[in-house]
């Protein structure tokens, strides 16, 4: 069924969902010379701005590639969890993007927006925008700010441009609100890596690829583990009975959720290439992205 917008006093069309997709990807000279790209910078930002409305069910109704040709379509439609992708299912691509980028924390009954920049963290009222409080987080030298922030109700734990792993909560003191900072821990801390909480636990990739885990109450080490990742490249992701560290190498670990010691249960090699995004878990499976490529690995 043909999608169309116009824009900027022009119409443009497109065929199908598969045609919207690949015109609304940033230029390369692969699909320019395949004829799959966008022709002109406006019909790409056309594309852009249509796809962000349309809505994710859209895309188990109409499949880029039919089930019975591709194997990474059938293993998504077979493993798709209704239940799971129930709160999200009204959802468009553009208002996922925000629910993806969206660090949220309510502090004094009053929603706010949690933006990590260069140097600085800052809470921005859902409601209305403004400003609500900011606090300096420079990095040391020549390190910067890559991992977000991680919010847990009002508290909120950062780490990046090698400062260490450090928690506030946000209160609010008279009429304004103040992030006040509850623990430092100056041992641990990566320029890359989100770290990940689970329950009274903090896991991360330090700097030099070191695997750490540090109590969320106090910011005490619990116990760390070296030569898990190369450079501190690498995500930390809970999948339920066990967690997962995928380094830059395409190693997946999977290890146990334990305060006394690194327990590994089992170490997987699952490419070839690089591997810099997230792991999903899924349900019997975990999906990798390894430079444009996707595989799924199963897991019992």
């Amino acid at each position: 069924m043909p999608l169309s917008i116009t824009l900027a006093h022009r119409h443009y069309t497109f065929a199908d969902l598969r045609e919207l997709m690949a015109k609304a990807t940033p230029a390369r000279s692969g699909d320019q010379l395949a004829g799959l790209g966008a022709s002109s910078a406006a019909e790409r930002v056309a594309a852009q701005t249509l796809l962000a409305d349309i809505p994710l069910t859209r895309f188990l109704e109409d499949l880029l590639i039919p089930c019975e040709a591709d194997e990474v379509t059938r293993l998504i439609i077979n493993s798709h969890d209704a239940t799971t992708f129930a709160p999200i299912k009204d959802l468009t691509v553009g208002q996922f993007r925000e629910h993806l980028l969206a660090y949220e924390t309510v502090a004094d009954g009053v929603k706010q927006i949690v933006i990590q920049t260069g140097r600085s963290l800052a809470g921005i009222s859902a409601a209305d925008g403004k400003l609500l409080w900011k606090m300096a987080t420079p990095p040391n030298g020549r390190a910067y700010n890559a991992p977000s922030p991680v919010v847990d109700g009002s508290i909120i734990y950062y780490t990046g441009g090698s400062t260490g792993v450090k928690a506030f909560k946000v209160e609010k003191i008279g009429d304004t609100f103040a992030a006040k900072e509850l623990w430092t821990n100056d041992q641990f801390g990566g320029n890359f890596s989100t770290p990940m909480v689970k329950e009274n636990h903090i896991y991360g990739l330090a700097e030099r690829g070191t695997l750490f885990c540090i109590d969320v109450k106090t910011g005490k080490p619990l116990w760390n583990k070296t030569g898990i990742a190369n450079g501190g490249y690498g995500s930390v992701v809970d999948a339920g009975n066990v967690l997962l560290v995928l380094n830059s190498r395409a190693e997946l670990r999977f290890f146990k959720h334990d305060d006394k010691a690194y327990e590994e249960l089992a170490n997987l090699k699952v490419g070839e290439g690089q591997t810099y995004a997230l792991p999903i878990p899924a349900p019997g499976r975990i999906y990798i992205t390894e430079q444009g490529l996707v595989s799924a690995v199963a897991m019992e």
